[in-house]
């Protein structure tokens, strides 16, 4: 019987994350659009930033806590605001242009998917990176 190779639990714990973020984001973005008649690039805007909000304490505090035990926060905050204010730029982007195709929550979960592998990957190398660990 071959060995099951398990799954790298960093990945796996940044899209359990990922998720959550997500329910909040498109539930905040139904609600603005559908009850609030926001328009679409601001209602977007605004539940990315919660969505943000919400994947930068779970990030910080189970996604990559060995990292971050160590870690400068003053260092790291910038470098996720400016990830997602990147990713921000992709996700009201997607919207703008898929909106002119499809419905609008059809639209955010494309800017969804559009923006995972970036904020993964930056989150990975730039934001939460083992060389920023502080030795004492």
């Amino acid at each position: 019987m071959r060995a099951v190779r398990a799954l790298p639990m960093e990945p796996v714990k940044f899209a359990a994350v990922g998720l959550l973020n997500t329910l909040v984001d498109m539930a905040t973005f139904w609600l603005l659009i559908t009850w609030a008649q926001t328009p679409i690039l601001l209602a977007n805007t605004f539940a990315y930033g919660l969505g943000t909000l919400n994947s930068y304490a779970f990030n910080r505090i189970w996604t990559f806590r060995k990292v971050e035990a160590q870690a400068s926060p003053l260092r790291q905050l910038p470098r996720f605001v400016s990830i997602t204010l990147v990713g921000l730029g992709i996700s009201n982007l997607t919207v703008w242009i898929a909106v002119m195709f499809v419905p609008p929550m059809w639209a955010k979960l494309l800017a969804t998917g559009a923006t995972f592998l970036w904020n993964y990957g930056a989150s990975k190398k730039w934001v939460y990176r083992t060389q920023d660990i502080r030795v004492t």
